[in-house]
């Protein structure tokens, strides 16, 4: 896909920014551009998993364009995340951590639109299902020793312990009850949420 006029993009989120304040889902937003023949935005099927990497990674670029843009002006702060992307009252000194995002450097380097052919798209699909099945795994395995994230390392393993105990059979436990404990035990052991650290 040729790199495209990204200006009219732009203008027409800041549009569906502004009449949305409650803010609007990625799929909504794309949906939307997509009705109005937004010039530059692709306009295949999203049936087809390129077309739909395009329409996403294009989306992503234009909204960290857009927010540089709202902070430079002190209007707004744009919100996103993977639930809704939402204008926010614009705070002074409040934009530090908003800025901060790993995956900024990826959606800016337009090449990505170009270079980015039907199999690493397809490469990308599978390593998102991975990372989705063991956050699947990793939420079913705290249910167990009924947590939630975020928590850390150590209060899993004080959690663990104590039920360990509780359910231990030779304690007179149920030793299905303590296998799933102890199951449950070994997935988060393997596992981490984004941004906790073991100690």
């Amino acid at each position: 896909m040729p790199v495209p006029e990204i200006a009219p993009l732009l203008a027409k989120l800041r549009e569906l920014l502004t009449a949305n304040a409650q803010g609007l889902r990625e799929y909504e937003l794309i949906r939307r551009l997509r009705e109005d023949r937004t010039p530059g935005f692709p306009a295949g099927p999203l049936s087809d998993p390129v077309v739909l990497f395009q329409s996403h990674f294009l989306l992503r670029h234009a909204l960290y364009r857009l927010r540089d843009q709202y902070l430079q002006e002190g209007s707004a702060l744009l919100e996103m995340n993977a639930l809704e992307i939402r204008l926010a009252d614009y705070r002074e000194g409040g934009n530090g951590i908003t800025l901060h995002d790993p995956l900024r450097a990826y959606y800016d380097d337009l090449a990505h639109l170009e270079t980015t052919d039907r199999d690493e798209v397809e490469r990308l699909l599978t390593r998102f299902w991975e990372r989705l099945a063991a956050n699947e795994r990793r939420q079913a395995a705290l249910a167990v020793l009924d947590l939630a994230d975020p928590v850390d390392h150590d209060t899993i393993t004080r959690r663990y312990r104590r039920l360990a105990q509780r359910h231990h059979p030779d304690r007179g436990g149920d030793s299905i009850r303590f296998r799933a404990i102890r199951r449950a035990f070994e997935t988060l052991q393997k596992s981490a949420p984004p941004g906790t650290q073991r100690k």
